[in-house]
Formats: structure tokens, sequence, C-alpha cells
């Protein structure tokens, strides 16, 4: 039986700003198949974290280790590559382009792993209609619900092995945010990716198999 690689690993990360720590000596383990939430009030550092979880931040202090690659030291192209290749993110709008439909929108990023466009034309239009989803819409057009499961087709496209979420129902009301975090949290559970969800919602973090607070020392189970 192959071995699953660990999706996310960190250890002793810090990481500060002008004037104050955001969080130090942080600690934190995502397994393939299963789900963790990270909760905090803006400015908590919830952002700033994920933007270091992609390569997008250098590690001040500390060691990363994404689909067991180390961050530290990863050369630009290399951290583009991984991510590419092994992430998919979902952000708290959707970051859709609106003059795409929806179904574009998921095909553009499935080109990137896929590389043909009639395969990537097939995926997307399979990915939108298991979230029911009306592929030709323009994403402009899409309900604030459609928005969002365009965004997890679309985070899902490159069969990632870890899917970060950025406050990925903050925008939506109560029963539209529950219909998306019931797709979301599915997603471990149908592919077998880790996830790491951040929001400042305690019902979202809920559904998650673990769910920790994030403060200045570090990641404290709720």
């Amino acid at each position: 039986m192959t071995e699953l690689v660990q999706p996310l690993r960190v250890r002793g990360l810090s990481c500060a700003v002008p004037g104050r720590t955001l969080f130090a000596n942080l600690d934190l383990d995502v397994e393939a198949g299963s789900a963790v939430a990270i909760l905090g009030p803006s400015g908590s550092g919830k952002s700033t974290l994920l933007s270091t979880l992609l390569g997008l931040r250098p590690i001040e202090r500390g060691d990363v280790t994404v689909c067991g690659t180390q961050l530290r030291g990863l050369p630009r192209a290399k951290a583009s590559r991984l991510r590419r290749d092994a992430v998919g993110i979902v952000f708290q709008d959707g970051a859709l382009l609106p003059e795409l439909t929806a179904a574009e929108n998921v095909a553009v990023a499935a080109m990137m792993t896929l590389g043909d466009p009639s395969a990537a034309a097939s995926a997307a239009d399979a990915a939108l209609a298991k979230f029911g989803v009306p592929p030709d819409t323009l994403a402009g057009d899409l309900s604030g619900g459609e928005r969002q499961r365009t965004a997890v087709a679309r985070a899902l496209a490159n069969e990632p092995r870890l899917v970060l979420a950025d406050e990925p129902t903050g925008s939506l009301d109560h029963a539209t945010r529950d219909d998306v975090a019931e797709i979301l949290f599915g997603v471990p559970r149908s592919t077998g990716c880790g996830l790491l969800i951040v929001t400042h919602d305690p019902s979202v973090a809920a559904r998650a198999d673990r769910a920790v607070r994030l403060g200045s020392d570090g990641l404290v189970a709720v």
C-alpha cells in the first residue's frame, strides 16, 4: 500500500509585524482526509498564516512542509509549481473572473494541470454539475452561494492534496453559508486531501475534525 504524504506539517512557526507578534512557536498538522479549522478575529494573523503556508511570505522562524516539500529556502519558481500541482485555494469572495463563465473560470485552473483545453472544459463541466452551478452563466451573474461553489470546484481542478480556505463563508447569509460549508467539509472525505480553513465563525469551525484558536502564543484547542 502506498504511504500517504502528510498534506501539511508546521513546526515552531513565528511571524511578527512592526509593533507586535502575530503568532509564535506555532505547531500544526493537517492529515490526509481530515479538516482543521483555525478560529480568530480580524487582525489575528489568519490570512498572514495562510500566505506563509502558500509560500507567498518568507518564513521568519520555523519550518513548514507542504506535501513533503519544505518551504524554507524554496526558490520562488519551485514554490509556485508546488502551489499549482498540490494546493487548492478558496478565497472569501471567490476571486472569480466576472467576465468569464463559471465553466471558464474552472477550466482555466484545470488547464494548469491537464494542459488540454478539451479535457479542462470537460473537467470543469463535470465539477460544476456535481456542485449544482450553471456552467454557462457569467461569474458576475452568479449568486453568492454559486460563486463560492464555483470557487470550490476551481480549487479542486488540480486534484490537490491540500486545500486552504480563507473565510470562504464570510460574505454569505446563514442558509448559503451552511450549504457551502457542507460541500467544503465533504471534500476531504471524498478526495482524501487535507483541508485547512480559517474562519471567525464558530459554527463553521465546529464542522471540522479539529478546531483551534490562533493567538500570539500560537494555536490553542477549542
